[in-house]
């Protein structure tokens, strides 16, 4: 395939291969202070647009470890932009 290349990464995100390293990053975010955030954005994690999950140690704990749900988010992303972009043309017609 033309435009393909395997990334060369340090470690195998997303595996059982993190495991050993969740409880330390878990107990090195718990120092974390997380806020609300300012604008909306996509979780790969959950392919949904993200609330107050995002303040909670154990979504970004679960992000390292759990599969990334690219086509979900990609998914939400354009139901957001179209339901966005057909509210405006609802209001020009």
């Amino acid at each position: 395939m033309g435009g393909v290349r395997r990334l060369r990464v340090s470690h195998a995100f997303h595996s059982v291969l993190m495991e050993p390293m969740l409880a330390e990053f878990g107990e090195v975010l718990a120092s974390v202070s997380f806020g609300v955030p300012r604008f909306g954005w996509v979780s790969t994690l959950t392919g949904g647009l993200v609330s107050g999950e995002v303040l909670d140690v154990g979504y970004w704990v679960r992000q390292v470890r759990e599969p990334v749900l690219f086509a979900d988010a990609v998914g939400c992303c354009v139901g957001w932009v179209c339901g966005r972009l057909w509210r405006w043309v609802r209001m020009r017609c």
